[in-house]
């Protein structure tokens, strides 16, 4: 994830990035600021968060965080319409 950040916007870590990728790996495709994002790279990230249950979100204090599948979508349900 972070290496998607980097290659779209030069950053470890752009804000929202958990939302914004979730959202592609729902819509089955996409791109994220400079990167157009292939099926494969989506299967990918698909792949790895069923393979660990769950997926990465950036907290301030923590830094990057795991959380369980059912609670991440829980808070991108939450997520206020952008």
């Amino acid at each position: 994830m972070s290496d998607i950040s980097e290659d779209a916007y030069c950053a470890g870590w752009m804000i929202e990035l958990e939302y914004d990728l979730w959202q592609i790996v729902v819509a089955g495709h996409g791109s994220y600021g400079a990167v157009s994002l292939e099926e494969a790279d989506v299967r990918e990230l698909r792949d790895l968060s069923a393979a660990c249950g769950g997926w990465i979100i950036f907290e301030r204090d923590k830094g990057e965080v795991f959380v369980p599948l059912a609670k991440w979508q829980e808070l991108f349900a939450q997520r206020p319409s952008r």
